[in-house]
């Protein structure tokens, strides 16, 4: 089997994401998050201060990323997010 022939695997992260304030914070901490390579889905829960991705990424670009607009960050343990 080569890499090609492998499944892709999708890892799910969630995040507390604290400073969020309006619509622009949301759409903000989503698109940094989409603009890294391999993140599939965004979901970010301005109510909640919630970010939750999924994709080929790791977890270190997700915060780097959201941390890079302002925001304090801080990943939520599997299952622990709803």
């Amino acid at each position: 089997m080569t890499h090609q022939d492998r499944p892709i695997q999708k890892t799910n992260f969630s995040f507390s994401v604290r400073g969020m304030t309006c619509d622009h914070c949301k759409r903000a901490v989503e698109n940094a998050v989409r603009a890294i390579p391999g993140a599939t889905d965004v979901d970010v829960d301005l109510a909640r201060g919630i970010a939750n991705v999924s994709g080929q990424l790791s977890a270190q670009d997700i915060v780097h990323a959201i941390e890079g607009e302002g925001y304090v960050v801080k990943p939520i343990p599997s299952g622990k997010s709803g």
